[in-house]
């Protein structure tokens, strides 16, 4: 790895105060132990069905937490992310395009990384945390 590289990517231009270009295309959204929640390609992030906790709840009192609630994402959704950072807005069923699109990035990550919301405990590319052979 270069000294302009981070996770394997040539930041140069980012670090030259260029922002007219991404060093990544597309993200893939884990959480927890395994679990694919999203993908993002451009400004399209599709979510996939999963469950979550969120703190959008009450809030706790004298300085601690709130309780965490469970959620669930029953079915994709869709979101332009340039026009709505905040994901108010789900347009899956203006853009079966992106849909279609975006899918091929989400079954290449079930083949390699595997996950585990749709069964799936191991991928081809999977690896022990901090091992490279």
């Amino acid at each position: 790895m270069s000294e302009n590289e981070i996770d394997g990517l040539d930041v140069s231009t980012l670090l030259k105060g260029d922002f007219t270009q991404t060093p990544r295309e597309t993200l893939l959204y884990y959480f927890q132990k395994n679990n694919l929640n999203a993908v993002r390609k451009g400004h399209w992030k599709l979510v996939l069905p999963h469950t979550y906790h969120s703190y959008d709840a009450q809030p706790g009192k004298d300085g601690s937490k709130g309780k965490k609630v469970k959620k669930k994402v029953e079915a994709m959704e869709l979101y332009d992310m340039s026009r709505d950072p905040g994901e108010n807005y789900n347009v899956i069923a203006s853009y079966p395009e992106k849909v279609s699109e975006l899918m091929p990035v989400v079954e290449a990550a079930h083949t390699e990384y595997g996950d585990l919301n749709v069964g799936i405990k191991k991928g081809s590319g999977t690896r022990a945390p901090g091992r490279v052979e």
